[in-house]
């Protein structure tokens, strides 16, 4: 028996695809084969770098790291919208340039400062008149609005004669003696 080599021809799809892969061939410059193998090249070299452990690895610590990057991209979706994001870089950028422009002698000055103000609120509660305080506000509230509504002259007669008031005279009383005390307490 002779043997025959048969050879079928294509039909149907693989016909069509045959013919769209010959009339590409015959179409195809030296040049578009050319990018097509640089294509092929970064592409097999891209599945290679994609394909690495370390990247593998760090998918898989993305995959885990999911739902917490959601919730902060969730959060910063709005910082970002309303310009809130921006503020808090400038803020990080103002705060960096105080950073670096801040000196040791400056630091000192500004504790001193806090340590005067912190011994100051000392004396103050010593004094156990912050009890006391919300009275003094309203005082200085209902006396402020007084002298606003009260436009009359005052005359120096009526100047010489306030002192005569009892309550007057316990504010100028008050007066003096802090005017004697505040310089020895601000220098010391």
């Amino acid at each position: 028996m002779e043997e025959r080599e048969v050879q079928s021809t294509p039909t149907g799809l693989a016909a069509e695809l045959a013919t769209v892969a010959e009339a590409a061939r015959a179409a195809a410059t030296p040049a578009m084969v050319d990018r097509l193998a640089v294509m092929a090249e970064r592409a097999v070299t891209a599945l290679d770098v994609l394909a690495s452990p370390e990247v593998l690895d760090l998918l898989v610590q993305l995959k885990a790291a999911a739902p917490a990057l959601n919730r902060a991209l969730g959060r910063l979706v709005p910082l970002i919208e309303s310009g809130g994001l921006d503020d808090l870089l400038d803020l990080v950028e103002v705060l960096r340039a105080v950073k670096a422009s801040a000196t040791d002698g400056m630091i000192a000055r500004a504790g001193d400062k806090i340590n005067r103000g912190l011994e100051l609120l000392d004396a103050i509660m010593q004094l156990k008149i912050t009890h006391r305080l919300p009275e003094l506000l309203a005082a200085i509230d209902d006396a402020a609005r007084d002298a606003e509504q009260n436009q009359e002259f005052l005359s120096p007669l009526a100047v010489l004669a306030a002192p005569r008031e009892k309550e007057i005279q316990h504010v100028m009383r008050f007066m003096l003696a802090l005017a004697r005390r505040l310089p020895a307490a601000l220098q010391s």
